[in-house]
C-alpha cells in the first residue's frame, strides 16, 4: 500500500465521525489527502469551490486558514503525523453570530488535533506491527483504550481495559499501573498476571522503578539488575527483565506502567517499548482528562456545600435540618433498592429541599414561635421558590421533583399543586417523609423534640394518611439504629455539610 493510501485509510474512519458530529450543526466537514485527493461528501455543492481553494491552500501552507462561504465562517485544518502534512480537514459551520462561530470554530480546531494525536499513534503502532507480525492485536488494544472512554470510570476499570491484552501482546508475566494523582502524597497500584509474591512487594518495585522512569523521556528498558540493588533485594536476583513507561501529561508525571519479566524470551525489545510507551501516553491522556473533571466537581461540591450551609443558617432553628434529611431520604431511596445514580440524587433532593427558603424574610424564618396565616401563606412559597433555584443548575435539574414537592401530601392536603397519591413523584413522596420525621425529632420553642421510635409512631399511626404507604414501609425496613446514629451524628456535629457524594455525570454537561 502507497503512503498515500495509507494515509487516506487511518484518517477516513476519523474524519467520517467528525463529519457525523458537526452534520448536526449543520456544518459541511471536507477534507483533501496530501496528493490533492479531495472528499466533500455530504457537503453544500454550492460551498465546494470554497472548500476545495481552503483545504489546498491550508495543505501548501502546512498551517491553519480561515474563510468565509456564503454567509458561513469556515476553518481548514492540516494533519500533522510525525512532522508530515498527510491531509487537511475544512469545517464550514452556518450562519451565526460572530462570538458564537468563533467558538465553534474553537472546538473543531481542538477536535482536529485529537485527530492528528490519534493519527500519530496509527501510523506508530502500524510501524510497530509489521516489526512484530501483531498488528490485529496491537490495534485492537489501542481501539479499545481510545473508544468509549468513559471518564466516570477509575484507574482501576481503565487499566482493567487493557492489561490482559498487553501482557499477552508484549509476553510479559506481570503489568503493574502505578497511578500517583497531582497535588497528592499517595499513590494507586493496581497489578496484572502473576505478580511478586505480595502486593507490597509489586508496589515497592513499581515506586522505585517509577524514580527511575521519570527522569526519562520515554520508555525505560532494565536488563540488567545489578545496577540497581534495591531492585535485587525486592525481586530476588538480578535475572529480571523490565520495561517501564512514565504517564506524563505536559510536564506532569502521573504514574508509571512497569511491565516484569517476559515468557519465552529473556529480555524486552524496542518494539515492545514503542507498544508500552503508546499504550501510556494514552492513558496518561485519560488520568489527566479525568483528574480535570475530578477538579471541577470537587469545584462544584464545594459550591453546593456552601450553598446549603446558606440555607441551614437563614433559620436558626433547623440548622443541621437539611443535611439529616438528606441521610434519611438516602436511607429510603436504598431501602426501595434504587440505583447508585438515583439514590444520589435522592441525597441531593433532600439536601437541597429548602433552598427556596433564601427566598423568604429571615424575620419569618427566625421567629420564634407559631406563624401568623400570612406568614404561613409565604413560607408556603419556598418549593417553587426552590425549584425555580434549582432549574438553573443543570446538573441539578433532575431533583427538581424533591424540592418542588417535599410538601405535597399522599391525602391530597400539601402545597403547592395540592397532588395526592400516585401522581406525586417518588423522589417528592421520600423527602416529604424525610422532612416530617427530622421535623418531628426536631424541637421547636413551641414544642419539643420526639424520641425517634416516637416519631415513627406517630408517623405510621392507622389514621395517618398523609404519606405513601410505600415509602413509609421503606423507612420501616431502614436500620433503625443505625439510621439513628447517624442523624445523632450529624446533629451533635451542628453543621449543615458533611461530604456531598461525587457527581459522576458533571461530565455530561
Amino acid at each position: 500500500m502507497t503512503h498515500a493510501h495509507a494515509d487516506t485509510a487511518v484518517l477516513s474512519p476519523m474524519i467520517e465521525h467528525v463529519r457525523a458530529l458537526w452534520s448536526r450543526l449543520e456544518g459541511n466537514v471536507g477534507w483533501m489527502d496530501r496528493d490533492g485527493r479531495s472528499d466533500l461528501a455530504g457537503c453544500d455543492p454550492d460551498h465546494w469551490n470554497a472548500l476545495e481553494d481552503a483545504l489546498a491552500e491550508s495543505l501548501r501552507q502546512c498551517a491553519p486558514v480561515q474563510f468565509q462561504a456564503a454567509r458561513r465562517s469556515g476553518l481548514a485544518v492540516p494533519i500533522l503525523s510525525f512532522g508530515r502534512c498527510v491531509g487537511s480537514v475544512a469545517c464550514l459551520v452556518a450562519g451565526r453570530s460572530v462570538d458564537e462561530t468563533d467558538a465553534l470554530l474553537a472546538v473543531f480546531a481542538d477536535q482536529l488535533r485529537g485527530v492528528e494525536r490519534q493519527t500519530q499513534d496509527r501510523f506508530e503502532l502500524d510501524s510497530m506491527s509489521e516489526q512484530l507480525g501483531q498488528s490485529y492485536e496491537e490495534l485492537s488494544l489501542v481501539y479499545k483504550l481510545g473508544g468509549g472512554t468513559n471518564l466516570t470510570d477509575g484507574p482501576k476499570e481503565y487499566f482493567q481495559r487493557f492489561a490482559d491484552e498487553l501482557l499477552e501482546i508484549i509476553g510479559a508475566r506481570t503489568l503493574v499501573a502505578l497511578i500517583q494523582p497531582p497535588k497528592q502524597d499517595y499513590s494507586q497500584p493496581f497489578i496484572a498476571g502473576e505478580g511478586l509474591g505480595s502486593e507490597v512487594r509489586t508496589e515497592a518495585v513499581a515506586r522505585y522503578v517509577l524514580q527511575l522512569a521519570s527522569r526519562t523521556a520515554g520508555p525505560v528498558i532494565l536488563t540488567n539488575l545489578s545496577a540497581h540493588p534495591t531492585l535485587v533485594q525486592l525481586t530476588g536476583g538480578t535475572d529480571r527483565s523490565m520495561l517501564a513507561a512514565p504517564l506524563r501529561a505536559g510536564q506532569s508525571v502521573l504514574g508509571v506502567i512497569v511491565a516484569i519479566d517476559r515468557h519465552g524470551r529473556d529480555t524486552f525489545d524496542s518494539a515492545d517499548a514503542k507498544l508500552l510507551n503508546s499504550v501510556a501516553e494514552q492513558t496518561a491522556g485519560f488520568l489527566e482528562n479525568r483528574f480535570l473533571v475530578q477538579d471541577l466537581n470537587e469545584l462544584f461540591i464545594g459550591l453546593l456545600t456552601s450553598l446549603v450551609s446558606t440555607i441551614d443558617a437563614k433559620d436558626p432553628y433547623t440548622c443541621g435540618h437539611s443535611q439529616r434529611v438528606a441521610l434519611i431520604s438516602r436511607c429510603i431511596a436504598e431501602s426501595l433498592g434504587l440505583g447508585i445514580n438515583e439514590i444520589t440524587e435522592v441525597y441531593l433532593a433532600g439536601l437541597f429541599h429548602d433552598v427556596g427558603k433564601i427566598g423568604v424574610d429571615d424575620a419569618v424564618l427566625a421567629k420564634p414561635g407559631r406563624l401568623t396565616a400570612e406568614e404561613y401563606e409565604k413560607v408556603k412559597e419556598h418549593p417553587v421558590m426552590g425549584a425555580r433555584i434549582i432549574s438553573g443548575i443543570k446538573q441539578l435539574r433532575n431533583i427538581i421533583p424533591g424540592v418542588l414537592y417535599h410538601h405535597e401530601r399522599y391525602d391530597g392536603s400539601g402545597y403547592p399543586e395540592g397532588l395526592k397519591e400516585d401522581a406525586i413523584p417518588m423522589m417528592g413522596a421520600i423527602v416529604a417523609l424525610a422532612d416530617c420525621l427530622d421535623a418531628l425529632t426536631s424541637g421547636r420553642t413551641y414544642r419539643s423534640a420526639l424520641s425517634f421510635e416516637a416519631a415513627i409512631t406517630e408517623l405510621t399511626r392507622p389514621e395517618e394518611k398523609k404519606f405513601s404507604p410505600a415509602i413509609l414501609h421503606a423507612l420501616l425496613e431502614c436500620p433503625a439504629n443505625t439510621l439513628e446514629r447517624q442523624l445523632q451524628a450529624a446533629q451533635s456535629e451542628n453543621r449543615s455539610s458533611q461530604p456531598i457524594p461525587s457527581i459522576g455525570w458533571l461530565q455530561d454537561y
